[in-house]
């Protein structure tokens, strides 16, 4: 008994001290009057890795579980000149170096940027063009900023060396944002604006056949070019089913739709002109300073579909399979929540009816599993990924939707059983359990 608690206690002490293996180096940093700088970034590194930490409100910074080697100490901060150790960090894997601390000198805003801006298409400069040099990729702590003369030049002088975002705007262009700008003393930047040059698309999107106005119905414009940005292009009707949109000039598919945006209740998307794909729309020319009217979309009205699944599950020596539970699934993956089930009767034999109401068509899987035999799909396939999609548009009726299930392969003999009652403690029968497993969410039933 105590050979074994000593082997014990020494296992413990093996790990604690592999846990303990590298070294560590700590220390702060301060600026010149010793004042914490806090944001700093400091690296440790050789030729065979870079370890990098980031000091706190106080300047600390601390390094842990550092491989033996040689290693040169660096910091970087913001308005601080690049600072290197001057001697070389040699760590054993037990060494633990602490008030290594590092004093950072200001730097010299002795860098400057400057260049010409100029019109895209035609090359000639742009004056009044503001330009704005700032730390982050939104332009808001930027107190670097300059207009371009009558030439389209420009200079800002007085910066700090860095790597910077460039932000340029000028009335009548679209904004220009050039990041990751390294900026030394003499750095040069030119930089091309897109001429805003627009036009106006409008329509108006009514129900098929009645005519009826579809107010809030969203209008998407997607470049047909998609190399351009087009994430502010929309618009959305009014009571009237009525919208204009003002557009970059260039060539557009327009799709419209309707539905209340969430998991349930109809949806439709319908590209112009009275497509159901991209592939298939019409493309949409917006010209300079003029309207592309008409662009009208007709959207059916919301209608209830019936739908009545039916068949039979047996194994593969045909005997028929009670108990099994067949599963009607919606095909988007945002619905599965929706999908209703059934259990087969004493014959093996099924029936099942959904009704939807829908602006689509009706798209969905079946599929059909039981207790001992693996999930199957409609003929014969493994998953949803490969499972054959029905799809209806009208009061339709399948039958003969059958299944042959085999049996599953268990890794394991464990196994979990109780008794499902009511309210009131009477049994259940054909109630369906299901079990997950908590990480693979592999499931049994």
């Amino acid at each position: 008994m105590f050979k074994k608690f000593f082997l014990f206690l020494f296992s413990l002490q093996l790990l604690y001290a592999t846990a303990l293996l590298g070294g560590s180096v700590r220390g702060n940093v301060t600026n010149q009057e010793g004042t914490a700088i806090n944001g700093a970034s400091v690296s440790l590194s050789n030729e065979s890795h870079t370890f990098r930490a980031t000091t706190q409100w106080n300047g600390g910074y601390q390094f842990s579980r550092i491989p033996a080697g040689t290693y040169s100490l660096s910091a970087t901060a913001w308005n601080y000149q690049p600072y290197t150790h001057s001697e070389q960090v040699v760590l054993e894997e037990t060494t633990r170096v602490s008030g290594l601390n590092i004093t950072m000198s200001p730097a010299v805003a002795n860098a400057s940027l400057s260049g010409i801006v100029t019109n895209s298409a035609s090359s000639n400069p742009i004056a009044g063009a503001v330009i704005r040099v700032s730390r982050n990729h939104h332009g808001g702590d930027s107190g670097n900023v300059a207009t371009t003369d009558a030439n389209g030049n420009y200079s800002i002088e007085n910066i700090f060396p860095g790597t910077y975002s460039v932000f340029c705007e000028a009335e009548g262009y679209y904004s220009n944002s050039t990041w990751n700008v390294s900026i030394a003393t003499g750095s040069m930047l030119d930089i091309q604006l897109l001429e805003r040059l627009e036009g106006t698309v409008s329509g108006t999107v009514t129900r098929d056949g009645s005519g009826e106005p579809v107010g809030f119905a969203f209008l998407e414009f997607i470049p047909a070019d998609s190399s351009r940005h087009w994430r502010f292009n929309h618009s959305v009707t009014d009571s009237l089913g009525n919208y204009s949109a003002e557009l970059p000039v260039g060539d557009y598919y327009v799709s419209c739709k309707i539905g209340n945006g969430g998991h349930h209740g109809p949806q439709y998307r319908e590209f112009y002109d009275n497509a159901q794909t991209i592939s298939e729309a019409t493309v949409v020319t917006v010209s300079d300073d003029q309207t592309t009217g008409n662009i009208n979309f007709g959207i059916p009205s919301p209608q209830e579909i019936g739908i009545v699944v039916s068949g039979k599950v047996s194994d593969y020596n045909n005997v028929p399979l009670a108990g099994a539970k067949v599963r009607v699934w919606p095909f988007a993956r945002h619905m599965r929540r929706d999908s209703l089930f059934t259990v087969t009767d004493a014959e093996g034999n099924y029936s099942i009816s959904i009704s939807r109401v829908t602006m689509n068509n009706v798209r969905f899987l079946v599929s059909a599993k039981m207790q001992g035999y693996a999930v199957e799909y409609y003929q014969e396939k493994t998953s949803w990924h490969t499972a054959d999609v029905f799809t209806v548009n009208s009061d339709t009726s399948f039958a003969s939707v059958d299944f042959t299930l085999d049996t599953a392969t268990v890794g394991s003999t464990n196994s979990i059983s109780g008794i499902i009652t009511n309210a009131q403690g009477a049994p259940l029968q054909n109630a369906f359990v299901h079990g997950y497993a908590r990480h693979s969410r592999r499931a049994a039933h």
